[in-house]
């Protein structure tokens, strides 16, 4: 009798806890548009880079200029050399080395840090500079870009 209790009890808590888990836990956010920026494909055509599925422009100011939708959006840029731009929208900009961090630290502290050997070649480079216009009201995220500022 006592364990049915106990097992009557453990089953109320657990189906209390998941049902509270449903109400309380946010909803996962719709995912970002996705946008790939190669000067080789065919503005507003479809296209794949590295895996990841999007609309093509051939320039970012492309993509600026018909992208009109006010939430973020992720944009993705192939390999090779980019003049600055001016970002006046809400976006997450991704060079092709996005997510590898590109140094390296020793566990010796005295040690300078290295480049990561696993960022290989291929990568995105910003010839210029990227400002952000002061109406650009969300956050711009930067990761996987190479800056060569001999083209300003």
């Amino acid at each position: 009798m006592k364990f049915r209790r106990a097992m009557s009890f453990l089953l109320a808590l657990v189906l209390s806890m998941g049902m509270m888990s449903m109400v309380c836990l946010p909803a996962a956010a719709a995912a970002n548009p996705v946008f790939i920026i190669d000067p080789n494909g065919t503005d507003g055509a479809s296209g794949t880079l590295n895996g990841v599925n999007g609309t093509v422009y051939t320039s970012y100011d492309a993509f600026e200029k018909a992208y009109t939708d006010a939430d973020a959006a992720d944009v993705y840029f192939a390999a090779g050399k980019f003049k600055g731009f001016t970002v006046t929208k809400q976006v997450n900009l991704y060079g092709t080395k996005n997510g590898i961090d590109p140094n390296v630290k020793d566990t010796d502290i005295l040690k300078p840090w290295t480049l990561n050997a696993s960022r290989g070649s291929g990568e995105t480079v910003i010839t210029g500079k990227i400002q952000i216009a002061d109406s650009v009201t969300g956050d711009v995220l930067l990761d996987g870009f190479t800056f060569d500022g001999a083209g300003q």
